[in-house]
């Protein structure tokens, strides 16, 4: 990794310029996606806030509970207040990243400086998404140049910590434009087995044609996280730890990767949005522990998500508007467990032990459309809320 670290550095000294008169280039935006009943951070509000991660940037927002695991670069997970952290549904430039093994969106993977606004939806956010959103929403919109220009950012820490990251951008017309953007972080963690690293990359484009911006992207990244335990009890194969604990060689493995299509524009009097996404996300898992026997374990969950979305806004008549939506979201996982004991010396060459595999391949297909009437007569607002999907599930909602 640090390699890397210096190939981004070489390429910042290469930076694409400005345009011809080396000043910035605007790219016409139209109006935020997000609707009144959102709370929307924008740059500004992230760099007041001097949060440099994302989940410390949502623990100061009231309400929502952050909750992150003993070593670095571990599991973080975000929820608001009365609900848990598999009811927050958490999206990335619309396209949802919960996973599909336990409903939770890790945030530890998601580098504050890539997201231009944060977009905070508090209560049930059903009717639109589904039941993953009832307690809440949460969307990160990344950035995509707004000018042509390169910058490098480095942090160090204690336990050797490294963190790196570059963004080059560049301006093809006043209308269009795309970024690159690369990151990389270690950590030695503060006890045996407990260091940590990450890399990752993200490829993202905008076009604005009068009254329409078309976004899309592209990112990859890798996780490689140690899990430490207690120091195995004397008498014990240290690489097998103790019954109480796991060894301190257990280690896991993330990688991922998505693209994502959104579009937003007017046509008429009608908002319209689409988000079209695709996601793979890999977990390999290793551990050593002794039961009656050493015991060695090897699992993989590999899930893979395809996901779409479309949505048009209108006045009925004024001061009420109407909005009529249509998502699908197919998920399926290929999960394996080899299981091998050994009844005998682990370490004779030998002896090969007795490998047990488990495989199976759950799927899930939610296809939904929702219903909303907003009225907002003076000061007040009062909307009516209803979805229904193929699993003839429905709800109905009024504030």
């Amino acid at each position: 990794m640090r390699t890397i670290a210096t190939v981004l550095l070489a390429l910042l000294l290469f930076s694409p310029t400005v345009g011809a008169d080396g000043g910035p280039v605007i790219i016409r935006e139209i109006e935020p996606v997000a609707g009144p009943d959102w709370l929307v951070l924008d740059e500004s509000d992230i760099r007041a806030a001097g949060a440099t991660t994302l989940g410390e940037l949502l623990a100061d927002v009231p309400g929502i509970f952050v909750n992150e695991s003993g070593t670095p670069g571990g599991l973080v997970t975000a929820s608001f207040r009365g609900a848990a952290a598999n009811q927050l549904l958490v999206m990335v430039d619309g396209v949802p990243i919960n996973q599909a093994t336990n409903g939770v969106a890790d945030l530890s993977g998601l580098p504050l400086a890539e997201f231009e606004r944060v977009e905070i939806r508090r209560g049930v956010g059903g009717n639109r998404y589904g039941g993953g959103a009832v307690g809440g929403v949460v969307n990160l919109v990344t950035k995509v140049a707004a000018r042509a220009d390169g910058l490098f950012s480095l942090g160090l820490g204690s336990a050797g910590e490294q963190r790196y990251s570059l963004c080059l951008g560049r301006q093809l017309s006043p209308e269009a434009g795309f970024s690159v953007r690369g990151w990389l972080a270690e950590h030695d963690g503060w006890r045996d087995n407990s260091d940590s690293g990450e890399m990752g990359f993200r490829v993202a484009a905008r076009v604005s044609l009068s009254s329409h911006t078309i976004r899309g992207g592209y990112a990859r990244w890798t996780k490689e996280q140690g899990l430490p335990g207690p120091r195995p009890a004397e008498g014990e194969l240290p690489e097998f730890g103790s019954e109480e604990a796991t060894s301190l060689f257990d280690n896991q493995q993330e990688d991922s990767q998505s693209a994502v299509l959104n579009y937003h524009g007017r046509l008429g009097g009608v908002i319209l949005h689409a988000d079209l996404g695709w996601r793979e996300h890999e977990l390999s898992h290793f551990t050593r522990y002794r039961s009656f026997f050493p015991t060695e374990d090897k699992s993989r969950y590999l899930t893979t998500t395809y996901y779409g979305s479309a949505w048009g806004r209108f006045a009925i008549f004024e001061p009420v508007e109407l909005e009529v939506g249509l998502g699908y979201r197919s998920s399926r996982l290929e999960a394996r467990l080899d299981s091998t004991v050994w009844d005998a010396d682990p370490f004779d060459p030998d002896e090969r032990g007795t490998t047990t595999t488990t495989e199976w391949s759950p799927t899930a297909d939610e296809l939904g459309g929702w219903l909303e009437a907003r009225a907002t007569p003076g000061l007040f607002t009062a909307d009516a809320r209803l979805r229904v999907d193929d699993h003839g599930v429905y709800g109905a909602h009024v504030t």
